[in-house]
Parts: structure tokens; C-alpha cells; sequence
């Protein structure tokens, strides 16, 4: 990617660069306008006290009158309102086993022949396990998620989990699966018992729908807007083992970091497909690479496979 765009303070942006990069231009943006601000209503101030001060004398009644203008017409800035802290978080199950899910010699084409996208893969899936997906678009890293969810069934090979192993799974078309008729916070509820009004107007809050926007119909959402409630029936159901693809896509800025918090805190393992290296950098401990034509297991951070292994001749 040569740009990133986020939405920040309601208000989309886009920079040539990573993530990073972003994040770092809108804090220093934010800092110089509060300087500035802060410079502006100092100088504010010194006017209006002359202005009380001499707008009674006849003498200085034209320099008062001026300034009086000025004022008007110069506004006052703002303060940049206070981003509360959101807080979400997954709701671990407990598991004692040191193994959830094991695949072997998996294989797997949509019409069933040759050639495969996936072809003789195989991966073990440990306790605590933060596993990102990563590769150019068109790879096959969704068709592997799904045949790791148990979204799709592989051609040849297995995939095996562990009796008592719950799961949750974010993919791109979970979202046909809502009920029209619920509001966002009925369909949270559903998912856990549970989850009471409370917790689900918490966390639907978290992911963008604050206040009487959490009593939306799911009929009324847009594509993007369903994606996020799929998302937070995900997090009030307990699971051990969590795989997301794109999570981020549909967040803006404060809700991506409360997810990547969220992922960071959880006790069960995850599987992510992601583009985002900052993402990327925050979460996975392991990495799944597609890269020109084959599959690798890494066991490391994203930085440490740059280093010992690097792209063979393509970036993500």
C-alpha cells in the first residue's frame, strides 16, 4: 500500500504511507492545534480585557469598537473534545489442554482438482498462540482461515480440534447470518446468556454505535455497520479460540487500538488475517506467509521475519 486512510473525529484521512505514519501525523496535527489555540485564547483574553478596560472612554472608543470586530469576526477555537477510553475485551473460555487444533496435509480447491490453492499444509495450534495471516490479496489467506474455522471442508488432508475447543469466527460474509428484524443490542445479547443491556450497549458503544444508535434495526445497516455487529457478538461469546479476517476494516482509529488491546488481553489463541503492519507488529507472535506461490510457517514477530526471511519478491 503507498497510502493509509483512517476515519479520525468523524472526519476521514488519508496519508502517503503506513499506519504509523498516520497515527503520527494526527498527534502532532492535534498538538499543534492546541498550541495554537491555546496561544489564540491567550491573545483573546488580552483583548477583551482592554476592551473592558477603555470601551467607556471617548477616546478610545473607535479602537475599541475596531477590536470589538476583530474578535467577532476572528471566532474562537475550539478544544478539541476528550476521546474517552474504550474498553473492549474477548470473553476467554477456559481450556486446559495444550493443543486446540491441528492440520495435516491439508488440500483444497473450490472445484475439488487440481491445481490447489492450498496444498499440503499443515500447522499446530497451541495455547496463546497469536497467529497472523499475511500475503498479497488473491492468495488464498481467507480460503485458509475458512478451512481452519471449519467454513470449508479440505479435499484431502484434515483439520482436528480439541473435543471441548469454542470458537469464534470473523470472516467477510458472516454478516448474512443476522437476524433483520433484532436491534444491534438483541443481536449482541444473543450471543451469551449472559450478556445483559449493559454490557452490550458497552460494547456496542465500543465498536461505533453509541448511545440510541445501538437500538438500530439490522435491517436499517449498512454493510460495513453489520460487519461490526458480527464483531461484537463475537466478543460477549466465550471462546477459546478466536479467527478473524480484516477485523479493522470497518473501525476507526480508537476502535482498531480497542480491538488490538482486546486481542492482546485474550486468554485463548488467535488467527488473524491482516494487512496492517502495525497490526501485525502488535499482535502476531507466529506468521503464516503466502509468498510466491508457496506457504511458510514462521515462528516469530513480523520484524524478525523481515529480517531472517523477508519477501521473496513481493510486498503484502
Amino acid at each position: 500500500a503507498t497510502h493509509v486512510a483512517a476515519i479520525h473525529r468523524t472526519k476521514a484521512r488519508k496519508v502517503p504511507g503506513d499506519t504509523e505514519k498516520l497515527y503520527n501525523m494526527i498527534n502532532q496535527d492535534e498538538e499543534i492545534y492546541e498550541k495554537t489555540r491555546l496561544n489564540e485564547e491567550k491573545k483573546r483574553r488580552q483583548e477583551e480585557i482592554f476592551i473592558a478596560r477603555f470601551k467607556a472612554r471617548a477616546s478610545f472608543a473607535s479602537r475599541t469598537q475596531s477590536r470589538v470586530k476583530k474578535l467577532e469576526k476572528q471566532g474562537e477555537m475550539k478544544a478539541l473534545d476528550k476521546i474517552e477510553d474504550l474498553e473492549l475485551y474477548f470473553n476467554s473460555a477456559p481450556f486446559a489442554a495444550q493443543q486446540m487444533m491441528s492440520a495435516r496435509d491439508v488440500c483444497f480447491s473450490y472445484n475439488g482438482e487440481e491445481p490447489f490453492i492450498i496444498e499440503n499444509f499443515s500447522l499446530t495450534v497451541g495455547r496463546r498462540d497469536r497467529i497472523c495471516i499475511i500475503g498479497r490479496n488473491g492468495r488464498g489467506k481467507t480460503t485458509l482461515l475458512k478451512l481452519l474455522a471449519g467454513e470449508l471442508n479440505p479435499v484431502s488432508g484434515s483439520v482436528v480440534k480439541h473435543p471441548v475447543l469454542q470458537q469464534g469466527y470473523f470472516g467477510q460474509t458472516n454478516k448474512f447470518n443476522l437476524t433483520d428484524s433484532k436491534t444491534i443490542v438483541e443481536e449482541i445479547r444473543s450471543a451469551d446468556q449472559a450478556c445483559n443491556d449493559f454490557k452490550a450497549r458497552s460494547i456496542a458503544g465500543g465498536l461505533m454505535f453509541p448511545g440510541d444508535n445501538a437500538l438500530k434495526k439490522i435491517k436499517v445497516l449498512s454493510g460495513g455497520e453489520k460487519s461490526r455487529v458480527v464483531l461484537a457478538k463475537i466478543l460477549v461469546t466465550p471462546c477459546n479460540l478466536i479467527l478473524l479476517d480484516e477485523p479493522t476494516n470497518h473501525l476507526d482509529m480508537q476502535s482498531c487500538d480497542s480491538l488490538i488491546e482486546a486481542i492482546d488481553n485474550f486468554e485463548g489463541s488467535v488467527i488473524m488475517v491482516t494487512h496492517n503492519e502495525m497490526h501485525l507488529r502488535a499482535v502476531a507472535t507466529r506468521l503464516i506467509v503466502f509468498d510466491n506461490n508457496r506457504i511458510i510457517i514462521y515462528d516469530g514477530g513480523y520484524d524478525d521475519f523481515l529480517n531472517d526471511v523477508g519477501w521473496s519478491d513481493e510486498d503484502i
